[in-house]
C-alpha cells in the first residue's frame, strides 16, 4: 500500500525505496507501469488513487465486484482476471504473460 502512495507522489525520475516491517528493503528505479492486482482490497486503493489507467490484471473478486463499480471500469479496460483470491487458485502463467513492469525504462 506504501508503495502505490508513493509511487502518486514521485516523479518518473525518482527512485521509490521502501522498507517492510521485516526490515527488507526495496529499491525501484521509477513508478510502477503495470501492475497486477491480488486482492479487492488493493484494486479499491488503486481505484481511489486514480491508478487503474495502470492495472493490467485483478483478481476474480475485482472482476466481479458489484458494489463500488470498480469491475466495470476494469472491464472497460479489458483487464485480465488471473484467477481468485487464494494463492492456489492464482494463474500464475497468466500474471507473466500480461508482463508487469514495476518502473518506467530511462
Amino acid at each position: 500500500m506504501l508503495l502505490v502512495a508513493l509511487s502518486v507522489l514521485t516523479t518518473a525520475e525518482q527512485s521509490i525505496v521502501v522498507e517492510d516491517v521485516l526490515g527488507r528493503r526495496v529499491e525501484l528505479p521509477g513508478v510502477p507501469r503495470r501492475v497486477v492486482s491480488l486482492a479487492p482490497s488493493i484494486t479499491e486503493v488503486l481505484a481511489e488513487l486514480g491508478l487503474l489507467d495502470r492495472v493490467v490484471g485483478v483478481d476474480s473478486f475485482s472482476v466481479s465486484d458489484w458494489y463500488l463499480n470498480t469491475s466495470g471500469r476494469l472491464r472497460k479496460r479489458s483487464v485480465v482476471d488471473i484467477g481468485g483470491y487464494w494463492w492456489s487458485a492464482i494463474k500464475v502463467e497468466e500474471i507473466l504473460r500480461l508482463n508487469p513492469r514495476c518502473c518506467i525504462s530511462r
